[in-house]
């Protein structure tokens, strides 16, 4: 895809026959992309949890999912992202600790995180646990949870709901 175009979901996004984020404008494609409107319902039916209070979400991403180039997409990555500045107080003197200068960074809490989760063989002496029996078991822990991810833990960020989808095996 060229740089300033976009493909949507969902025509009701557009104004006139432009995209708006920010402060940039897309050329959207003459007609909404049925494939790009597949990729919103099976996230919406598999990477969200099922629980009620994500059901916003889920029909958010159903139709307000839209393709850019990856030229595009990687301003919205470096630049949309949330980097705030901290300074490190010393308890003792209540002024800047030398060299407490820090900087954290927040994905945007609709963020979809993707990893691989690939299991084998247990191969502690004793443990005669087969790679789709540790799957399992740590699908058990997983599904569902709410995890803190990184730092900030004690102003809620890096929350994240996890959900394990099975594929196939090699």
């Amino acid at each position: 895809m060229s740089e300033q175009r976009c493909v949507v979901a969902n025509r009701d996004l557009l104004s006139g026959k432009k995209l708006h984020l920010e402060a940039f404008e897309y050329e959207a494609n003459e007609q909404s992309s049925t494939v790009l409107q597949n990729v919103g319902q099976w996230l919406a039916a598999n990477a969200l949890p099922s629980d009620d209070g994500f059901a916003f979400f889920r029909e958010k991403i159903k139709t307000d999912i839209a393709l850019l180039s990856d030229t595009d997409f990687a301003y919205f990555a470096q630049h949309a992202t949330l980097v705030e500045p901290h300074v490190r107080i010393n308890d003792a003197t209540g002024t800047a600790d030398e060299g407490g200068l820090f900087y954290t960074e927040n994905l945007p809490p609709e963020s979809l995180l993707v990893a691989s989760l690939m299991t084998s063989d247990a191969r502690r002496e004793g443990d005669d646990l087969k790679a789709e029996e540790v799957l399992n078991r740590i699908r058990t822990v997983l599904e569902g949870a709410l995890l803190q991810l990184g730092g900030d833990a004690t102003t809620g960020r890096g929350l994240v709901a996890a959900k394990v989808l099975v594929g196939g095996t090699k």
